[in-house]
């Protein structure tokens, strides 16, 4: 799956391209001292998308903007591990949080196969199978299924 215009619009105003390659160390240092297991899909989502701060179309919200970021480090300052041990039981697969959406009040999550998930308090979503879906969820607000 590609990603549409708008989508890449949106990525390109912060700073994104599609050759980008970023240092991954100060993250995973600070995410194996959390506890998590930093998968090759989340290394390499990391590279080209870690410390992006960037612009979301608000959930449900037309015309408003909210901050998108891709900041393990500053996410883990926000959520205590023990939570995300609560989405890995409801997964049933390691996760390991790769950002914020919406303000800071969603948290990303991926799986080592490379799926993308929200959380918040109780609840959580997959926002995609895969970070282009994820980014097409994120970018284009919809509802995502919920699970239980």
């Amino acid at each position: 799956m590609a990603l549409s215009k708008e989508t890449e619009f949106y990525l390109k105003q912060g700073d994104w391209m599609s050759n980008r390659e970023t240092d991954i160390s100060p993250f995973t240092t600070i995410l194996e001292e959390e506890g998590y297991f930093v998968s090759e899909a989340s290394q390499e989502f990391l590279k080209q998308f870690g410390g992006l701060v960037l612009n979301q179309p608000a959930f449900k919200i037309p015309n408003e903007l909210e901050k998108l970021h891709f900041d393990p480090i500053l996410t883990c300052e926000h959520v205590y591990r023990e939570r995300v041990e609560t989405y890995e039981e409801k997964v049933e697969e390691p996760l390991v949080v790769i950002g914020e959406a919406y303000n800071e009040q969603l948290i990303l999550m991926m799986s080592p196969s490379g799926k993308i998930y929200g959380g918040y308090d109780d609840y959580l979503t997959i926002l995609g199978d895969n970070y282009e879906e994820a980014f097409e969820a994120l970018y284009h607000p919809k509802d995502t299924p919920e699970i239980g």
